[in-house]
């Protein structure tokens, strides 16, 4: 294993709760290709790699026939990126349900989408509620970003804070995302 997975406690316990390994399935990877490819324009190839998903979803344990998830484009959904875009978001939702990556992938679509972020976790609120006396607060903007720890802002003078956390503020001509 790379030095940078190895324990901090040198192996003595066998489990790997202080090592942070990043875990990506083939299933993500065939994902990232499938956003990447649509992206840069190129639907059918990006349909192509989404629907190697849905066949392996319907393939089950190998005893099963399923007819569901049918594949994308058979039953007259709309081939433009903006709906191939949906769609591999959706498949994301599915395939990684309960795996910590829907965050990220709501912060970078609101990258392409300003706004999606916010709305996104509005919808998927059902205690959220504007109407008096007891308004729920919109989601602060600021915390799609978390905050840098003091550590790494005191290791590296060029780092600066994430807005809204406080802390070290940016010099002059430093763009935050």
């Amino acid at each position: 294993m790379p030095y940078k997975y190895r324990k901090s406690d040198n192996g003595a316990t066998w489990w790997l709760g202080d090592v942070d390994v990043p875990l990506y399935r083939y299933a993500e990877a065939l994902l990232i290709y499938a956003e990447a490819q649509n992206e840069l324009g190129n639907t059918g190839v990006a349909v192509q790699y989404l629907n190697m998903i849905r066949a392996r979803a319907r393939k089950g344990t190998g005893a099963q026939a399923r007819t569901q998830p049918h594949d994308y484009g058979t039953a007259g959904e709309a081939m433009d990126k903006l709906s191939v875009r949906d769609a591999i978001f959706m498949e994301r939702a599915w395939e990684f349900a309960f795996e910590t990556k829907r965050w990220f992938d709501l912060v970078r679509r609101d990258s392409e989408e300003p706004g999606y972020w916010k709305s996104s976790l509005i919808a998927h609120d059902p205690n959220f509620d504007q109407t008096p006396p007891n308004p729920k607060p919109l989601p602060d903007e600021y915390k799609k970003r978390w905050p840098i720890p003091q550590a790494q802002i005191d290791a590296n003078p060029a780092l600066c804070q994430n807005p809204g956390y406080g802390g070290t503020a940016c010099p002059p001509g430093v763009t935050v995302p």
